[in-house]
């Protein structure tokens, strides 16, 4: 049976929210309160932005340089996509000015996929009792 919470996610929403921060460190205070890195659900956009949030509370930039500069040192640069996929983010972000919202759509699908692997565990008890 395919596992239904993989249809609750924004590739495009979670690329934008990156870029967005790529391009506008400054956007960072917009989602450090709203987002968690576990509510993106593509692995190397998760570790992306558990990395800018690392950098954001030591008080780092985060630009493509220095955001792969820091990556490669913690030895997850490759597993992320690699300095090519940092500047795609980059490059296919139109503006960082709605950045808000697409950080909502990401929670909302983490929502939706919480609830979702919830009730699927729920239902999985109840049938072994």
């Amino acid at each position: 049976m395919k596992n239904k919470s993989n249809n609750y996610h924004s590739f495009d929403a979670e690329i934008i929210v990156l870029g967005s921060l790529i391009i506008d460190n400054s956007c960072m205070t917009e989602v450090n309160y709203l987002l968690v890195p576990s509510d993106f659900f593509y692995s190397n956009n998760r570790a992306i932005y558990s990395h800018i949030e690392m950098l954001f509370e030591k008080g780092l930039g985060f630009d493509v340089l220095q955001l792969s500069e820091s990556m490669e040192q913690a030895n997850t640069l490759d597993h992320a996509g690699g300095l090519i996929y940092l500047h795609e983010l980059q490059q296919n972000t139109p503006t960082p000015q709605n950045i808000r919202a697409h950080a909502n759509i990401v929670k909302q699908q983490s929502i939706l996929r919480y609830e979702y692997n919830l009730q699927t565990e729920r239902e999985e008890e109840w049938k072994r009792k």
